[in-house]
């Protein structure tokens, strides 16, 4: 079987004149295992790549006798053998069959120790290689729709389809729902090669500076675009008192994810330091807005307003700060105070953000007419952002009134057509209506 299997391995990868496809002149699964065997040779560990690919073409076959037992079941009338290859690789990449490594992503680590009976639970990243790579050696076509979705402490696989759906590679069903909504960035599984490389990077305590900045050069020759070594080079760059390489690196970034927390955080230190201290307030608020913090970077980021705010004696940042905390804390009665204060003292332009906030308390209070009521005066103030519009839709299906609401989502997506919470929402209800 697996002479078989190379063949047609082969018959995929390379055309009538047997070049490789690809750039590199390799497949994904083979870059991948490339990229793992330069890892391990730094700890001066022999490993063949060939080797490993043999293993993965008996796995592959394993598992392709499954899919061809069940693909001409009900499945198939589903969507036939891509539909079974999913879910034949999920089974496999369950938490019981792949053993944990702590701070390892390693691939070859991974089949190294696959029969390992001991200890379960792989690493997300580990099990969303692996399953790109079953997926590219079964099915071609699925292997094509994946896509990798990264949230700030996850990565896992996507199917790119109407609609696109998760495989859970990190959790059961449930949970990676609850984890993706509304955070998903998709990306193409090749991006998961500079992944490796960064969590190698971020895993070792031990390396050293220079063999850090020689590997993260490397991950931005190959892949300029890699947001995650951008910013650890800007951050290099500051410990290096070097603001003016830190800042081309983080407009880099921010040019690339304009919604990069990380780097939102070290761009309104650099404005700090830099003496800009309305500029650090404005990133630091950028920041605790954005939709992938989490409240350790919400609560850095009212800290460092706060204490900016107090250094320049502007009191209306020092109350957005304090409010801010406040919501942090949940105590809502005390954050509406002092939105309630600064609506009477702010222009007309600056309202938005604070009706936003307000309506998010009252959500939080489950007092929705009083929610939708602030959502419309920010509407009001401002029609041309999308959040407002996105709250209101909220509101009025908790009210029950999901034709409303839908428009809603609508507009909001029509304003920004990347708000995935929006999209999330709308799928979520029309899936409610059917």
């Amino acid at each position: 079987m697996v002479v078989n299997k190379t063949k047609l391995w082969e018959n995929l990868h390379k055309n009538s004149s047997g070049i490789w496809k690809t750039d590199s002149e390799l497949s994904y699964t083979e870059q991948i295992l490339h990229t793992c065997q330069k890892i391990k040779r730094r700890e001066n560990i022999s490993t063949n790549p060939e080797d490993y690919l043999k293993k993965l073409f008996s796995i592959a076959d394993d598992l392709f006798a499954e899919v061809e037992k069940t693909g001409g079941t009900e499945v198939e009338k589903a969507g036939g053998t891509e539909i079974s290859t999913k879910e034949v690789i999920k089974k496999f990449v369950a938490e019981e069959n792949i053993p944990y490594l702590k701070d390892r992503y390693n691939l070859i680590d991974i089949l190294d120790t696959i029969d390992n009976k001991e200890s379960r639970r792989a690493n997300c990243l580990g099990k969303t290689i692996l399953f790109s790579c079953l997926a590219e050696m079964i099915d071609f076509d699925l292997f094509f729709k994946l896509r990798k979705v990264t949230l700030p402490n996850h990565t896992f696989i996507r199917i790119k389809d109407e609609p696109d759906k998760d495989i859970e590679t990190v959790a059961n069903y449930e949970e990676m729902e609850r984890i993706s909504e509304g955070e998903g960035l998709e990306e193409d599984p090749i991006w998961t090669i500079p992944a490796l490389w960064y969590s190698h990077l971020c895993g070792d305590d031990n390396m050293s500076w220079w063999y850090l900045e020689e590997m993260l050069n490397e991950i931005l020759y190959r892949f300029p675009e890699f947001v995650p070594a951008l910013f650890e080079k800007a951050q290099m760059a500051v410990g290096k008192n070097n603001i003016s390489e830190a800042e081309k690196y983080l407009e880099e970034a921010l040019n690339i994810f304009p919604e990069d927390v990380h780097c939102l955080i070290l761009k309104g230190y650099i404005e700090y330091i830099k003496g800009n201290k309305k500029e650090a307030i404005t990133y630091y608020e950028k920041a605790f807005l954005n939709r992938y913090a989490d409240d350790k970077i919400r609560h850095l980021s009212c800290e460092m307003r706060s204490r900016i705010a107090k250094e320049i004696g502007d009191k209306e940042a020092i109350a957005y700060a304090e409010a801010d905390i406040q919501m942090l804390k949940e105590n809502y009665k005390e954050a509406l105070s002092i939105l309630e204060g600064l609506l009477l003292e702010s222009k007309e332009d600056a309202k938005t953000a604070i009706y936003d906030r307000m309506s998010v308390i009252y959500h939080s209070l489950n007092d929705y007419p009083k929610a939708l009521e602030c959502s419309e005066k920010a509407i009001k103030t401002n029609p041309s952002n999308p959040i407002p519009f996105y709250n209101r839709g909220v509101c009025l299906q908790r009210l029950g009134d999901p034709a409303s609401a839908e428009a809603n989502y609508r507009e909001a997506l029509r304003i920004d057509p990347c708000f995935i919470e929006a999209k999330k929402a709308l799928q979520t209800l029309n899936s409610k209506i059917t």
